[in-house]
């Protein structure tokens, strides 16, 4: 007729145990003894996730804003299956801002899509990309974003096809809701 459930919380990722319970209670008691442990365990994690999203949000965009601008604009070309002009602007990034990882990545990435349209990348271009990829992912300030296309693009030139899995997966780890990479 009695209960007895221990909890505990531990980060997999380095192994430092985050919180730990234990519930006494009756048989009855087991759906008030499940939203206790929930709420606890949502209380442990939550100043976590909070950090953990805070640092995403103040990780800096390139000082050039002229290099961000095209960015976005090269963003906005590839919602429109516009890759020769994204490809252009993000050259134009690359050249005024040349420590942009995200422009270099996405940039890289773009030489896989010509790939889609029965165009084969010559070996001068699986290389910028392999090059572009890899100075993208040197960047100290890589995000989950940058990882996810360098990744793509490092697996789909086939150079190192299970690094670029694994760095793919490394960006869904970090950021579950990261749809693109999910579908890639």
């Amino acid at each position: 007729e009695r209960l007895r459930i221990t909890s505990q919380l531990v980060d997999t990722a380095n192994g430092n145990h985050i919180w730990a319970d234990r519930y006494d209670g009756t048989l009855e008691d087991v759906f008030q003894l499940q939203d206790s442990i929930t709420e606890e365990v949502v209380n442990a994690i939550a100043p976590k996730i909070r950090s953990v999203e805070m640092e995403r949000a103040t990780r800096k965009h390139p000082d050039n804003l002229t290099a961000y601008d095209l960015f976005l604009k090269a963003n906005a070309a590839l919602n429109n299956l516009q890759i020769e002009e994204a490809s252009g602007l993000l050259d134009q990034a690359i050249e005024v801002s040349p420590d942009y990882g995200k422009a270099k990545a996405v940039r890289a990435w773009c030489y896989t899509l010509f790939g889609w349209r029965d165009y084969i990348p010559s070996e001068q271009d699986q290389a910028r990309a392999i090059d572009l990829a890899n100075e993208a992912l040197a960047n100290p300030n890589i995000d989950p974003e940058t990882s996810a296309y360098a990744g793509y693009t490092i697996a789909f030139m086939k150079h190192e096809t299970e690094r670029g899995i694994s760095l793919v997966e490394d960006a869904v780890q970090q950021c579950p809701s990261f749809a693109w990479a999910l579908a890639s």
